[in-house]
């Protein structure tokens, strides 16, 4: 019984890091189309309107998803990496499924060849490295 109640912990936290990822994910999205928005004539609810929207960005409009699947993917590793069962394994899982997202965007959305390189080479598996080596900090500390 008491391996069933380390699987359920587990299926929650990962869900808890999928949510709380994902929210830190938008919310920076969301901030950053408030602070630096885009010309309204763009319907950015759509491919369509993104990609069309995507060559009047500035250089910071487009590095802010490249922060926010940062933040999102280092959200959700330090959760794991935490309370996870297994904390290395669930830090690069979560952060190869946010890597997943990460590559469908850059072959759904056209978007300038060094943003989409530097999304995917520092976004997610860094982020997994940070918030194991955070993780090792605070243990060492307690």
């Amino acid at each position: 019984m008491e391996n069933w109640k380390q699987i359920l912990g587990a299926i929650a936290v990962g869900l808890l890091a999928l949510f709380v990822g994902g929210i830190t994910n938008m919310g920076i999205v969301q901030a950053g189309g408030a602070l630096w928005p885009v010309d309204p004539q763009f319907d950015l609810k759509t491919m369509a309107g993104l990609e069309a929207a995507l060559p009047t960005y500035t250089t910071v409009q487009l590095l802010i998803p490249v922060l926010a699947h940062a933040a999102g993917t280092l959200v959700a590793a330090l959760i794991v990496a935490r309370w996870g069962l297994w904390p290395v394994f669930s830090a690069y899982l979560f952060a190869g499924l946010f890597f997943l997202g990460g590559l469908q965007m850059v072959v759904a959305l056209p978007a300038p060849v060094w943003m989409e390189t530097l999304d995917l080479l520092v976004a997610y598996f860094p982020m997994a490295w940070l918030a194991l080596r955070a993780q090792k900090k605070q243990a060492a500390q307690v």
